[in-house]
């Protein structure tokens, strides 16, 4: 994990950058949510990043499996996080990015189920293990 509490989807994109110089089968990506949270949130410039990460793979034999930003706590920013999700989901397969709604799992009422997070933003030990039984199907053996 090269990412740090806080980061934005434009921070990831420079920790993207460096993680494809180790040249990985697969590079995970989970952004958005500080975005969200930062006070200035500006759907297009998320998604402006997403597409700045998915071609940075473009040529490259790692794989991009994008994770949709999960759904918060506050239920008033649960459309925000939809309406984003709903983009990215069009546009990221599109471009050879795999994308995984963990939203079912995490939040199957609307908003972050307690019990998976410490926050109400970040998940915590429980959900991460709901993400890694999601996602170790995807992944190369």
């Amino acid at each position: 994990n090269l990412a740090g509490d806080g980061y934005t989807t434009r921070q990831i994109a420079g920790q993207v950058r460096r993680a494809l110089l180790y040249q990985p089968k697969v590079v995970v990506i989970m952004a958005g949510a500080n975005d969200i949270l930062g006070g200035d949130f500006r759907e297009q410039e998320v998604v402006d990043g997403y597409i700045y990460i998915a071609k940075l793979f473009a040529g490259k034999p790692s794989q991009c499996l994008v994770t949709l930003p999960t759904k918060l706590r506050d239920p008033s920013q649960t459309e925000t996080v939809e309406l984003l999700n709903g983009r990215l989901s069009d546009i990221l397969p599109e471009m050879g990015c795999l994308v995984v709604d963990l939203n079912p799992d995490l939040a199957p009422n609307g908003v972050l189920e307690r019990r998976f997070t410490r926050d109400g933003i970040h998940l915590n030990q429980e959900a991460y293990a709901v993400w890694a039984d999601r996602l170790r199907p995807l992944l190369p053996k």
